[in-house]
């Protein structure tokens, strides 16, 4: 089931217009499926070789962007806006393991700043669920036989002038 604020939201995901997919990291397990029968690129940043996001990431033979802003992965970046360019969606985590919850990093605004495109926020929420902490960060997966619920916002633009402190 998806439930939008806004009519509109729902018919850029049925259509799939180029937009930036904004998500934040606790809500990602599920959303590597909705993603992927979207065959969107999804922004990933591992913390290391043997990240487990990345490795399901890869299992569920999602189309991945490794890098970060703050880690000089430019190329990352580009691979995406290069996607959103010739029309297509894409997935960028807001948050990231490491990062203060629920705060979003510039990494994803810079994105839509420079495709001018928006952003749209986008989470889940299932009936029964487990949570996996792992340090300073936790991730939701969905148990068997349940009812998951998409929700999306109201889409977002960036102003294209704005200064990176700014942002």
């Amino acid at each position: 089931k998806i439930h939008c604020t806004n009519p509109k939201s729902i018919e850029v995901i049925k259509e799939s217009y180029p937009v930036v997919f904004a998500f934040w990291h606790e809500h990602l397990f599920f959303l590597l499926h909705f993603f992927k029968t979207r065959k969107m690129p999804l922004l990933m940043i591992p913390r290391d070789k043997r990240d487990w996001l990345v490795g399901v990431a890869e299992h569920f033979h999602l189309r991945l962007a490794k890098g970060s802003v703050e880690g000089g992965g430019r190329h990352a970046i580009l691979t995406i806006l290069d996607e959103l360019k010739a029309g297509r969606a894409v997935a960028v985590p807001a948050s990231g393991p490491m990062s203060p919850e629920h705060r979003c990093k510039t990494s994803c605004l810079i994105v839509a700043q420079e495709a001018k495109d928006p952003i749209l926020p986008v989470s889940w929420k299932a009936k029964f669920q487990y949570t996996v902490s792992k340090n300073s960060s936790r991730v939701f997966i969905p148990l068997p036989f349940n009812i998951i619920e998409i929700r999306v916002g109201e889409p977002l633009t960036i102003d294209r002038h704005a200064e990176y402190k700014e942002l």
